[in-house]
């Protein structure tokens, strides 16, 4: 069953090109994990601080699991960059 996981971020002021920067770079490592059929992150029209990433996974393990993907110095030194980072849960679709 596919899931999704849907974040809403937002960057400290002043650093939402960094903060565009390392999502795209993670968008493009979690693209090639074993069962990521889609990472897409969308920046805020008006609010440029606030992004919206929304992942489509094969199944919850798959995400999970992409977790070892991604460096954890990276993501550590990204960390200073993210004002909230929004609670996100796993989501079927609905037919």
């Amino acid at each position: 069953m596919n899931v999704s996981r849907m974040y809403n971020v937002k960057s400290v002021e002043g650093k939402a090109s960094e903060l565009g920067g390392f999502l795209l770079e993670l968008g493009r490592d979690m693209s090639i994990a074993d069962g990521c059929e889609a990472f897409t992150c969308y920046q805020d029209t008006v609010d440029e601080n606030s992004y919206m990433i929304i992942e489509l996974w094969r199944d919850e393990l798959a995400h999970k699991a992409s977790a070892k993907v991604f460096p954890k110095e990276k993501m550590a030194a990204a960390k200073p960059l993210f004002a909230d980072v929004g609670k996100s849960n796993y989501w079927k679709m609905f037919e």
